[in-house]
């Protein structure tokens, strides 16, 4: 991923005192990201390159702010001095999750449940919207990420959600359903994953850019 970043909180600051820099994004030709493209999804690491007295290297807490120009303010307060690594990382691809329903019947009811890494949401009525199930999911699993949900009819009786992890960076667990408590569904429900969340490391080296050597001759007139 070609971006950087400069400032001075890459390269020197003070423990207990609030440090920043500077992450400018950039297109794959590496021109500068405009305010009105669509914004990126960064987080930043920063970890001592020596443990601590338990022999932990605990990583120091961040804060991305867009700036809505291409820019992200990372603000962070080292707590113990000496040398530290700080690594930007890049979202590349979002995580996007479908899940088809199971039901056999017109007559249906009740509430079903989503589980995220074995941590289930709040109950779902059978029939809610997909702003409503956004919502839950929000509520639910806002710790992990935001989400988005498109839902789409399927068939007689089913319906089809896409999910997208919009804020998490990375491969996300596949959710699974709880439908225990639903009526007119016998099914279990198919759940695929359309897109494997990545992210990638920035780099910050210039790219390489062509270099050619053009020799001129120049015939000498006094010189026949």
């Amino acid at each position: 991923v070609w971006t950087t970043a400069f400032g001075n909180g890459l390269v020197s600051s003070t423990a207990g005192e609030k440090a920043s820099f500077i992450i400018q994004a950039k297109d794959s030709y590496g021109n500068d990201r405009l305010a009105e493209q669509d914004e990126d999804l960064f987080a930043v690491y920063i970890y001592p390159e020596q443990p601590d007295d338990q022999g932990l290297y605990p990583t120091i807490e961040t804060a991305v702010k867009s700036e809505g120009d291409g820019r992200y303010t990372v603000e962070y307060t080292p707590q113990t001095s000496g040398f530290h690594t700080i690594a930007v990382v890049q979202s590349v691809t979002v995580e996007q999750q479908q899940i088809i329903t199971g039901y056999t019947s017109k007559a249906r009811g009740g509430t079903f449940k989503l589980l995220l890494d074995g941590k289930p949401s709040s109950a779902i009525p059978w029939d809610a919207d997909e702003e409503t199930i956004r919502a839950i999911l929000n509520s639910s699993f806002g710790d992990i990420s935001t989400f988005s949900v498109e839902k789409h009819a399927h068939g007689l009786y089913n319906f089809k959600f896409i999910v997208t992890v919009d804020t998490a960076l990375g491969d996300v667990p596949q959710l699974t359903a709880e439908t225990s408590t639903l009526i007119g569904n016998v099914n279990e429900w198919n759940v695929v994953t359309l897109a494997d969340g990545r992210f990638a490391h920035i780099k910050v080296a210039e790219p390489a850019r062509e270099v050619q050597l053009v020799k001129l001759e120049v015939n000498d007139p006094m010189n026949v």
